[in-house]
């Protein structure tokens, strides 16, 4: 009797385990989305940096932009 229950409890644990298919699809799930959060990362990374530069050329503009003013009307 030790046996058959044995037995039984071994078949039903085995329909729960992961195949060695069920982690490589796992995996490729995984790198899938691992590989659209960098992506998604590398866009934002190029959106932060050009609006960095907007921000510098606003800034040196509104600083040299009078400076020059004030020079070329005392000239």
């Amino acid at each position: 009797r030790n046996r058959e229950l044995r037995k039984a409890m071994l078949l039903a644990l085995s329909r729960e385990m992961a195949t060695k298919e069920d982690i490589e699809e796992l995996k490729s799930y995984v790198d899938a989305r691992i590989n659209d959060v960098n992506r998604r990362i590398s866009n934002l990374y190029g959106a932060v940096k050009a609006s960095l530069v907007a921000i510098i050329a606003t800034l040196i503009s509104t600083i040299l932009v009078p400076l020059i003013l004030r020079i070329l009307s005392h000239t």
